[in-house]
């Protein structure tokens, strides 16, 4: 629980500091909903905490804050969501690391490392590689070296 508060704050810190930069004449931020675009299905982990984060964040910033899901395309619904939104800090997304994956396997018309500005990490998630247990190797290291005698 220690670490969701340590990231929930975290998340709050860096949504005033958008809301500021973004709006820092003219308006006490948010004047109005916030949305989180998650580019997973209902139900998912993504959304799941997503909507957690969206409940904590209405009760602190008193403003709704609304989860809406565009899923499909590797993600870049969703994206294209977040990049056709106004830059004002009013639309967020969630995501993993397939928005900086999706360049080095498929062509894509954003640069992760530009069009994309990080603002919090919300969750860190194991990931496990498996195989078959007829394959003979005990590791990754073998697996590679099995995979490079054993093309196809």
């Amino acid at each position: 629980m220690k670490v969701y508060k340590k990231v929930l704050r975290n998340i709050v810190l860096s949504v005033f500091a958008l809301g500021a930069s973004a709006t820092y004449a003219a308006e006490t931020y948010p004047q109005r909903p916030i949305k989180i675009v998650v580019p997973y299905q209902p139900g998912s982990a993504v959304d799941t905490t997503s909507r957690k984060i969206a409940d904590q964040l209405s009760k602190r910033l008193n403003q709704p804050v609304v989860v809406e899901n565009k899923t499909g395309a590797f993600g870049l619904i969703a994206l294209k969501a977040l990049r056709d939104a106004p830059a004002d800090g009013y639309t967020l997304m969630v995501d993993t690391p397939a928005m900086a994956i999706n360049p080095s396997v498929r062509k894509v018309d954003y640069d992760p490392y530009t069009d994309i500005q990080p603002i919090a990490q919300l969750m860190a998630l194991p990931f496990v590689i498996g195989m078959n247990p007829a394959v003979p190797a005990k590791n990754l290291e073998e697996f590679i070296a099995y995979g490079k005698k054993n093309e196809g």
